[in-house]
């Protein structure tokens, strides 16, 4: 009711001078307020859908970017999310074309055979399926082949089907990262020649994307006409390939934190971890880290790695367990129990980067952001 009330004030005034119908106080005054009603739930049901159930940690981070932001601003967001299409850049099994069809994905059609299958579920909806076309340039995963001289025709025949709808047509670089590269280079030149053929087909396509992260760096022509969009992924939180040039100016917001678990006076001789790797050498202050490899932290660390505490670097002591990680207290001697613990992040010479521990891994950035386990809480802010 309070919703309600505040836009119908001017206009119930309005009505009560001049004699205004009750139809004509209705459409000037109420309906104008169900609307608002209407929006403010959407936008509280969107914001729920946001908020893992019972964590309220989430609920006050929410309800403070509420404050911060304003609610008009926060409710655009939101809402505007609602509308925004989403596209499944990867192959769908026969199983899940029609649900992804009925909840208004964008979805692949990688083949004829599966723009059939799509078209025959959009059919049984009764409603269109809006394709992106796969186009496998060179990092053959999925897609029609770009060098087959078929190809302009079967992305025609998709076209033609009478229950999809052809928006876009993509494709994926393996090597952009090396600045300059011919082969990336050639990977563009094949994109465009079957673009321009399948158009000469009269099938357009309105959407034309091949920019990833490495490729926004490092192939600015893949950004510009006749390309439309970009996929930028690892560089949105400020993540780069080890390899790859650094065009972007951009510093990683990623931070991973957990607490002090529990701190510790050992004697010298004291040995710490699985396999016993690391003994004291002489009395130490230990700490143990409530994170372990389950949660993301490279194995690789044992021994070598680093957390940060109160600003300042503490080494891993022993190997690194499945939940847990020691690690020397040190520099930090009045560190105590429940202590905030820097994982990833952090500022300084001391920062620990997404970079630094794929070093570590021997592996590229990517695989250690997706290796973060499940049980991290994520929180985006700002």
């Amino acid at each position: 009711l309070g919703v309600l009330i505040p836009p119908s004030i001017p206009f119930v005034t309005y009505g009560t001078i001049t004699d205004t119908s009750i139809t004509d106080l209705f459409l000037a005054g109420v309906l104008p307020g169900c609307l608002v009603a209407l929006c403010l739930i959407v936008y509280a049901v969107f914001y729920c859908v946001r908020t893992k159930a019972g964590d309220i940690e989430i609920i006050q981070s929410n309800y403070r970017e509420l404050r911060s932001k304003g609610f008009w601003k926060v409710f655009k967001e939101s809402f505007f999310a609602l509308l925004s299409p989403v596209i499944v850049l990867g192959g769908l099994l026969p199983d899940e074309i029609e649900p992804s069809v009925e909840a208004g994905l964008r979805v692949p059609a990688p083949s004829v055979e599966a723009a059939r299958l799509i078209d025959a579920a959009a059919a049984r909806l009764g409603r269109e399926a809006v394709v992106h076309i796969p186009l496998d340039t060179g990092m053959g995963r999925v897609g029609f082949r770009a060098d087959d001289p078929e190809t302009p025709a079967r992305i025609a025949e998709v076209a033609a089907m009478p229950h999809l709808r052809i928006e876009g047509m993509y494709s994926h670089f393996p090597m952009a990262y090396k600045y300059a590269s011919d082969f990336t280079l050639h990977q563009i030149d094949l994109y465009r020649r079957v673009a321009d053929a399948v158009e000469a087909l009269g099938v357009p396509i309105p959407w034309k994307h091949i920019a990833n992260s490495d490729a926004i760096n490092n192939f600015p022509v893949a950004t510009k006409p006749p390309f439309t969009h970009v996929r930028t992924g690892i560089n949105l939180h400020g993540s780069f390939d080890i390899e790859g040039r650094r065009a972007l100016r951009l510093r990683s917001v990623v931070t991973m934190r957990t607490h002090l678990a529990q701190v510790r006076e050992l004697p010298a001789g004291a040995t710490i971890g699985y396999g016993a790797t690391y003994r004291t050498p002489v009395p130490m202050r230990v700490g143990t880290v409530a994170a372990g490899y389950a949660d993301g932290l490279p194995l690789a660390l044992s021994n070598r790695g680093h957390v940060l505490i109160r600003g300042r670097a503490c080494p891993v002591l022993g190997r690194v367990c499945m939940d847990y990680v020691n690690v020397s207290l040190e520099q930090v001697p009045d560190a105590a129990y429940g202590d905030e613990v820097i994982l990833l992040g952090g500022e300084g010479s001391g920062a620990i980067s997404v970079e630094d521990w794929a070093t570590f891994k021997g592996t590229h950035p990517y695989e250690v952001l997706c290796s973060i386990g499940s049980r991290v809480r994520r929180r985006a802010i700002g």
